[in-house]
């Protein structure tokens, strides 16, 4: 089937933001990187690209982290058990996603601790899930297969179904012949360990 303008699918962005960053130390949603918080220059990558719709996740240190994003043009919801695990956040993400948002095709899943992301990359990923939106369009870097990745509709049960503490790549393994991946630059660096802030604060 073609895609006209009046045919391109219905794409939610869910952002994974509910973590301590306990390994790090320190929030690394308020990273500054780019001259502004981590958490907020992701969001506007996300709310730059063509996405239809944004779910940010919120837990750990919610307040401080809305004060960065505040009047950003982004649902936002709290996750009280972020404590739980990221697939339980992202469980929690998808039901208020698909709350605000019933007739999406698919949901992109973007974590805030991927400081080269960019809305060319949001945007690409999204091209190929317009014309391949049976499959996983998914990110990699380093060999590595993971987010940002586009799922189909197809697969919000499985989502919804994951462990608390699992995360979006047990269902690409699932269905590994399914996965279209798009690379993207940089995508390995992230924010994990005191080294890992070292390391960026270099490249910054």
């Amino acid at each position: 089937m073609t895609n006209s303008k009046l045919d391109k699918p219905i794409v939610g962005g869910l952002l994974l933001a509910a973590g301590a960053s306990s390994r790090l130390g320190q929030s690394k949603q308020l990273v500054e990187f780019d001259h502004q918080p981590l958490l907020r220059r992701t969001l506007k990558t996300l709310l730059h690209s063509h996405l239809n719709h944004t779910m940010t996740v919120l837990g750990a240190r919610a307040h401080e982290h809305l004060a960065v994003i505040e009047h950003m043009a982004t649902d936002t919801c709290i996750n009280e058990d972020w404590e739980k695990g990221m697939g339980y956040s992202l469980k929690f993400g998808m039901l208020r996603l698909l709350e605000a948002q019933p007739a999406l095709d698919g949901v992109l899943i973007a974590v805030c601790d991927q400081p080269f992301l960019t809305t060319a990359h949001i945007d690409g990923l999204l091209d190929q899930f317009a014309h391949s939106r049976h499959s996983i369009v998914a990110s990699e870097y380093k060999g590595i297969q993971g987010v940002p990745a586009i799922f189909p509709q197809a697969h919000f049960g499985e989502l919804m179904s994951i462990g608390d503490e699992a995360g979006a790549r047990k269902v690409m393994a699932a269905h590994a012949d399914q996965v279209i991946l798009q690379h993207l630059e940089k995508g390995e660096v992230d924010l994990d360990t005191p080294e890992d802030l070292k390391h960026l604060r270099q490249k910054d």
